[in-house]
């Protein structure tokens, strides 16, 4: 009984469950409610052998797409680790634009300052030309 409580389907070969299949359970003879009629335990057993005999032929094409499965994880993984790296290194980019943007428009303020000091600037020393001139007449006129 320990035996059947413990009973792994996957080890078992295909080989074996095709064999039990052609030779017993596909069988109209196999039927639990045929076999109910000579033993209740018999019919539980052979309710059993079905249902481990269906549940193997779901392994069988289970298992495969399991592994696939488990590669694809597996991969995603691994495009989630570059695409992260990526990410990373595409926000520094970003950061390092941002900063030379900022940089750029405070140049280009100090730039319109100075150029606004340069003007102011170069009108007063046009003035205070005019002003060295008028004065350096004035000088001559006071001789």
């Amino acid at each position: 009984m320990n035996k059947l409580m413990n009973y792994d389907v996957k080890k078992t070969k295909e080989a074996v469950w095709k064999k039990a299949r052609d030779n017993f359970i596909n069988k109209e003879e196999f039927e639990p409610e045929a076999i109910k009629n000579s033993s209740v335990a018999a019919a539980t057993l052979a309710v059993w052998c079905i249902s481990c005999s269906k549940y193997q032929a779901v392994v069988k094409e289970v298992t495969p797409k399991q592994e696939k499965l488990s590669i694809a994880k597996s991969t995603l993984k691994e495009a989630q680790d570059i695409l992260d790296i990526k990410l990373g290194e595409v926000k520094k980019v970003k950061d390092k634009v941002a900063e030379l943007e900022a940089n750029c428009q405070k140049m280009s303020d100090d730039k319109e300052e100075l150029e606004g000091n340069m003007a102011r600037d170069s009108a007063r020393m046009v003035r205070a030309n005019k002003l060295v001139i008028l004065l350096k007449d004035e000088g001559v006129r006071w001789k």
